[in-house]
């Protein structure tokens, strides 16, 4: 299954507003407290209490994680914490919570940056060109409006169902209803659309 187009969120100011200017203010502040050159991270991001939802815009560096997981590797291989920053320190504090004290909110925090969590498999597929992005970024098409959420709610029931012991046969039955429910219709939009944008 290809990556997903990762914008999945556009502000938008209205024409005529007196500060357009403030909306940037407010991106690159968020920013810079959370994980510039003058971070208090600890104080807006990592607290016992969830600050940074409190900001009317929350963006976030690409791969934050991705970066966080190598500095965690590097501190790891070389055993220097000193190449930890904000993010990467908080989060291997919680892994050594896991590790030396069986604190078990860690458990989750060892699974993803542990040396063999999930961010090790994503390095190995990114190392290995195994990425595949999905190259569809328009608007919905017509069937997806109408038939996406029916093809969502299959797809999770089957994989849930497969993952809880039901046979392996049922991602074939899966795929069949796939296609029937909306899924070849849609694959034709999408394709047609890839098309006609390699022509512009």
């Amino acid at each position: 299954m290809p990556l997903r187009f990762a914008t999945h969120q556009f502000l938008a100011v209205r024409k005529g507003v007196q500060h357009p200017e403030a909306i940037v203010k407010l991106f690159n502040l968020h920013l810079e407290k959370n994980w510039g050159a003058t971070a208090e991270y600890e104080i807006y991001y990592s607290t016992p209490y969830p600050a940074w939802q409190l900001s009317p815009v929350t963006p976030y560096p690409a791969l934050k994680n991705l970066d966080a997981y190598y500095q965690i590797e590097e501190a790891r291989r070389t055993g220097n914490p000193n190449v930890l920053k904000d993010e990467a320190r908080s989060i291997q504090k919680n892994i050594e919570a896991y590790l030396t004290r069986g604190n078990p909110s860690g458990w989750g925090w060892e699974r993803t940056y542990g040396p063999s969590g999930a961010f090790s498999i994503l390095d190995r597929y990114k190392r290995n060109n195994q990425l595949l992005y999905e190259s569809f970024v328009g608007a919905p098409t017509d069937t997806m409006i109408e038939k996406q959420s029916i093809l969502d709610s299959l797809t999770m029931d089957t994989f849930t169902n497969i993952i809880l012991g039901h046979p392996i046969d049922e991602f074939d039955r899966f795929v069949e209803e796939w296609h029937r429910l909306g899924g070849d219709k849609m694959t034709a939009e999408v394709n047609k659309w890839y098309s006609n944008k390699q022509k512009d």
